[in-house]
């Protein structure tokens, strides 16, 4: 007797609801930053309306993401939509290293304070469920 085989149909009764995240776009840039010593005063941006998550491929440096944007000013970006820039006060410091990866939801201010090594290059991805990146 041959053998036989099933086929599966995974079907399901109602509606299948597209979730959020999948309605988004997904941008992404490849970034190259020099050297920056510590101590200078830090100048933080936080996006408005876009998520975002760093890669580091090479390079280190340090990552200074939340506390207080002071003196802030908002800006109308055609890639990045509303953008507050303003100087960075507080906020969590950490050392990024090749493979690291960071993420930075909406709103949360960020600024690199320093880069160690003479360049650092990382990719971001930018999360854009309200459509605000015009991307022609």
């Amino acid at each position: 007797m041959p053998p036989t085989s099933r086929r599966s149909s995974s079907k399901a009764a109602g509606s299948f609801v597209t979730p959020t995240w999948a309605k988004a776009i997904l941008a992404w840039a490849a970034l190259r930053r020099t050297s920056l010593r510590a101590g200078d005063e830090l100048t933080g941006i936080a996006h408005v309306k876009l998520d975002e998550i760093y890669y580091v491929v090479s390079g280190s440096g340090t990552l200074v993401t939340g506390g207080m944007l002071d003196d802030k000013q908002v800006t109308q970006g055609r890639l990045l939509g509303p953008t507050e820039r303003g100087r960075m006060r507080g906020g969590e410091s950490r050392l990024m290293n090749p493979g690291d990866i960071a993420i930075i939801p909406k709103g949360v201010a960020h600024a690199w304070s320093e880069i160690t090594t003479d360049t650092i290059d990382y990719l971001v991805f930018r999360n854009d469920p309200e459509k605000v990146m015009q991307l022609k």
